[in-house]
């Protein structure tokens, strides 16, 4: 199936409505295959749109990234008065959903970025950890806990946190010291970890409040 100039130019009108603009696609129509049009993101071509005909049943599509799977399958339906707003309308769902996706993927990158930059010297420690903690421990963690939350609200100005993120941090500190009783020592740990590294990045730290979380975070385990 071929698509007349008038189908392409709305196909590319949708794309630069977008906050990617068309030159960030490569379009290609292939008359000659039952897969007539294709839409990859010129950055990463595992992100695209595929519009396939079928004999006797329409016009069939897919795209990835999906909004909870990979791939999102749909149904067109005949070319008839309609086509092009239905595809336009499922070109804006995958546009919507590749934003998200994309976003999605730089927070984990930089998740990881900042929990290996920051907190990778704790990965070695929780290694040697055993066993579960002595009621004596918990004691002495529970009051290292309320220390560290302490230290973080007098530095508040410092590390450049608002109150919500003191309010989010005083939870992620009730959550820790109510499982001590609970985890082994290490899952603990590396849970400490995994909060922090959230709390840090979720939260929006600045490079000082992270580098300051991340020093109280050692004295936790020294």
């Amino acid at each position: 199936m071929k698509l007349n100039h008038q189908a392409m130019l709305t196909i590319r009108e949708v794309l630069d409505d977008s906050p990617f603009g068309a030159e960030a696609f490569d379009i290609i129509n292939f008359p000659e295959h039952d897969s007539f049009l294709v839409i990859n993101f010129l950055d990463d071509p595992e992100f695209h749109f595929l519009l396939t005909a079928t004999r006797g049943d329409g016009v069939f599509g897919t795209y990835n990234p999906g909004e909870i799977t990979q791939d999102r399958n749909f149904k067109v339906g005949e070319v008839g008065d309609t086509f092009l707003f239905t595809v336009g309308s499922y070109l804006q769902e995958w546009l919507s959903s590749l934003s998200a996706e994309l976003k999605a993927k730089q927070i984990l990158h930089r998740r990881d970025e900042i929990a290996r930059d920051t907190f990778g010297d704790f990965e070695a420690k929780v290694d040697r950890s055993k066993g579960a903690f002595t009621s004596a421990q918990i004691r002495e963690m529970r009051a290292r806990l309320d220390a560290f939350q302490a230290s973080m609200e007098a530095h508040q100005k410092d590390i450049a946190a608002s109150a919500e993120e003191i309010a989010k941090l005083k939870k992620v500190v009730e959550d820790l010291k109510k499982n001590l009783e609970v985890l082994p020592r290490k899952t603990w740990e590396r849970s400490l970890f995994s909060k922090l590294a959230d709390y840090g990045i979720r939260w929006g730290l600045s490079p000082q409040g992270q580098e300051f979380l991340a020093d109280s975070a050692r004295k936790l385990l020294s």
